[in-house]
């Protein structure tokens, strides 16, 4: 063996070293490692100290929850224009519901037609409803929107094996009267989670949640937006995770999350969107930072 090849496949088993220290399942490891460890009587009077602030936290998510109910409604008076990802067919707002519920769940999706890909982060939240989607709907039915065309949106809804509907939104204002499609460069002045501010990072989608009712009658009521650390609460993954000794422990917000058909392949480990967000800007970590605030 040559110097010179030598000397390359040393960079490449360090470049190797440096990538398996780096994977979730290491940093978690070295969290471990690092993690206090005390008598049982310590650590049971740890536990009885956090079961009481549980316990606080518990009943004022239980209070914010009846707060949320008591905003009351806004009536939509636009009709918005849908089309569904498996036929293009045209839907309004009130259609959206079906003919079984009065209660209607949006999840704004990061995804049109100048991205590469939806973003992983999004995908990584609507990935929870596989399961829990035929209890969720007992209640109220759920969908995903997005700004692209319903080729693409269909193209990346048979790959996830997503069992809820997915519609574009491209022909409607619906994302911007939402706050979650901005112009890039910044021209306009709406903002994003109530802040006063409009977003940077050069995107021109981001994400968020909206609810709407239906009354008997047909009207279209806006009820709860959220956006920013307010999806938290819908990241099942992160609640168990947050269980553990290790927690989170990211370098940044989702850094370590996939799009789920890339675990084990050639896409793992890398900390970056791998989408091109509008105006040819990139998606990074930092941009999903900047939207952590609730």
């Amino acid at each position: 063996m040559t110097k010179r090849a030598a000397e390359a496949d040393a960079e490449t088993a360090a470049a190797a070293s440096a990538s398996a220290k780096s994977t979730p399942a290491a940093v978690a490891a070295e969290a471990v490692q690092a993690a206090d460890v005390v008598t049982r009587d310590v650590w049971l009077q740890r536990r009885k100290e956090l079961l009481a602030a549980e316990k606080q936290w518990t009943r004022r998510k239980d209070e914010l929850a009846a707060q949320r109910r008591a905003l009351g409604m806004v009536l939509v008076d636009n009709p918005y224009s849908f089309e569904a990802s498996d036929d293009s067919a045209k839907h309004t707002l009130a259609e959206l519901f079906g003919d079984e519920h009065n209660q209607l769940i949006v999840y704004h999706l990061m995804y049109a037609d100048n991205y590469d890909d939806a973003c992983k982060r999004c995908s990584f939240l609507l990935d929870h409803l596989r399961g829990v989607l035929p209890h969720l709907e007992q209640k109220a039915r759920f969908v995903a929107v997005a700004a692209a065309a319903p080729t693409k949106l269909a193209e990346l809804k048979q790959r996830k094996q997503w069992p809820f509907a997915v519609y574009s939104s491209r022909s409607s204002t619906f994302n911007r009267d939402y706050g979650v499609e901005f112009s890039v460069p910044k021209t306009d002045t709406i903002t994003y989670n109530y802040n006063d501010k409009h977003p940077s990072y050069g995107m021109s989608q981001w994400p968020g949640l909206s609810v709407f009712a239906k009354r008997a009658d047909g009207t279209v009521y806006h009820a709860y937006s959220t956006y920013g650390r307010g999806l938290d609460i819908l990241l099942g993954t992160y609640n168990l995770i947050d269980l553990t000794p290790a927690g989170r422990n990211e370098a940044g917000a989702m850094s370590w999350v996939q799009h789920v058909e890339q675990y084990g392949g050639a896409g793992g480990g890398a900390a970056g969107e791998a989408h091109s967000g509008g105006g040819g800007a990139t998606t990074t970590t930092a941009a999903a930072d900047g939207a952590d605030e609730k």
